[in-house]
């Protein structure tokens, strides 16, 4: 096993795109690491208490696969909430006359 890859940790205020970007480009140079080691490395290293720890707390992935639809489909759905967020700022400073 690649003992750089089992170094990588998500950082305490890391989004998890960082952090899986970061474990992505270990993991594609680690010599020919099975894929279900991949899964454990990466599960343990995910920032606990965090909403995707939790997430695959309550239902682990089976797969590195499942792992990496998770991780995006939780990318994704950060990204949305950021977006409406933005948008009821944007409208609720318009409301108030601030440009």
């Amino acid at each position: 096993m690649d003992a750089r890859l089992k170094l990588i940790q998500q950082g305490p205020k890391e989004p998890l795109k960082g952090y899986i970007s970061r474990f992505n480009k270990e993991g594609r140079v680690a010599d020919n690491l099975q894929p279900w080691v991949m899964l454990l490395l990466a599960k343990d290293s995910v920032r606990e208490g965090s909403s995707f720890f939790i997430s695959i707390s309550k239902k682990p992935p089976n797969t590195l696969e499942e792992f990496l639809k998770k991780v995006e489909k939780h990318i994704n759905y950060g990204n949305v909430l950021e977006a409406v967020k933005i948008k009821m700022e944007e409208n609720h400073n318009t409301q108030k006359g601030v440009p």
